[in-house]
């Protein structure tokens, strides 16, 4: 009897895909283009800027390695390339030579600061002033900063930020450098010449970046949804999927999973469709508010967080707009399922 059962539900089976063939073709056709879709949007941010994930974790904490052009800043800052060696040790920088300068970031004054010994590896921090433009520096040898450890890493980028932070407070509109970022004393007497030499050079390229970014800060803003709540508001709002939820409940057993096969399917893309809807009009509310905009790469939740990231975005603008960008993001995170976090000021780290 269990095999005529058997013999009967496959016959049933392949009755209903026969029937239901154009439709099971045009449900995989879905799939498909839904998940293309769905990949082009979340990796369409990190063709934009592939920088480090350190430090992804801690909201407050804005890591950053020399990062890429930006629409309208097309020019590449002329911030000197590390000085490598062959074999470089396994930790730290020699500082027995100091024929190197660190850099932390340039200044567009000749502001001076001498917080003391608060760079990496405790290395006293000084400026260097010329022609206008001033270098937050400290003396190193050729030797990069590189460690297997990753907590050690981690606590130099973490230096590197604290002391690019504290001239941007102390000195106004700065230029960060990235992390490693060494002036080659090129065999001087005196190092700090090279630094002094190096502004003199790039002098006009460096003020024309300082300009553009004169007077601005930079804002981090995350919207997040809980995607639960979007989807139980989809399922009792879609005429389509309010349908075929009512077709399953006529249904066989056999007939009923492939419907909610189906069923899964529309509302997995109803969701995709919204997140694009959203992402569009989220971008043009926030859009006014700033000066400059740039998508950054969405980070993944873990799957105990309630929340998913939709969009992720570094503003540039003036602290008078401050207020204003504050107002939008306080509408957005007032929607239901949805939520804001909003972080700064920064130095414009993503800008440069």
């Amino acid at each position: 009897m269990n095999v005529i059962l058997k013999k009967l539900v496959q016959e049933e089976v392949r009755n209903l895909i026969i029937r239901h063939q154009e439709t099971i073709h045009a449900l995989v056709k879905e799939m498909l283009v839904s998940e293309i879709r769905r990949a082009i949007r979340l990796e369409m941010p990190g063709l934009l800027d592939d920088r480090s994930d350190i430090g992804a974790d801690a909201p407050t904490e804005k890591l950053t390695s020399n990062p890429p052009a930006v629409a309208g800043f097309s020019e590449p800052l002329p911030l000197p390339k590390p000085v490598l060696k062959n074999d470089p040790p396994a930790s730290g920088n020699d500082s027995t030579q100091t024929d190197c300068r660190y850099l932390y970031a340039v200044a567009g004054s000749e502001k001076t600061m001498q917080p003391g010994s608060v760079g990496i590896e405790d290395a006293p921090v000084y400026t260097i002033a010329s022609n206008g433009l001033s270098a937050v520096v400290h003396a190193c040898s050729s030797q990069p900063y590189q460690s297997g450890d990753p907590e050690i890493a981690r606590g130099w980028l973490l230096t590197h930020q604290r002391v690019v932070e504290a001239a941007f407070e102390q000195l106004g509109d700065i230029i960060p450098a990235g992390f490693d970022t060494l002036i080659n004393g090129e065999g001087l007497l005196d190092p700090d010449e090279a630094v002094r030499n190096w502004l003199n050079t790039e002098h006009n390229v460096l003020i024309s970046k300082l300009d553009r970014i004169s007077g601005k800060q930079e804002y981090g803003v995350q919207i997040f949804w809980d995607p639960k709540q979007i989807a139980d508001r989809i399922s009792k709002e879609n005429e389509a999927i309010l349908c075929l939820n009512e077709e399953i409940r006529s249904k066989p057993e056999g007939a009923a999973y492939l419907y909610r096969q189906k069923l899964a399917t529309m509302l997995k893309a109803e969701i995709e469709q919204e997140a694009d809807r959203r992402f569009q009009s989220f971008y043009q509310i926030i859009q006014p508010a700033v000066d400059v905009l740039q998508v950054e790469k969405i980070r993944n939740t873990s799957e105990a967080e309630a929340h998913q990231m939709i969009m992720n975005l570094s503003c540039l603008l003036s602290p008078e707009n401050r207020h204003r960008l504050g107002q939008e993001l306080e509408i957005i995170d007032g929607m239901a399922g949805f939520s804001v976090k909003f972080t700064g000021p920064w130095p414009p780290y993503s800008f440069v």
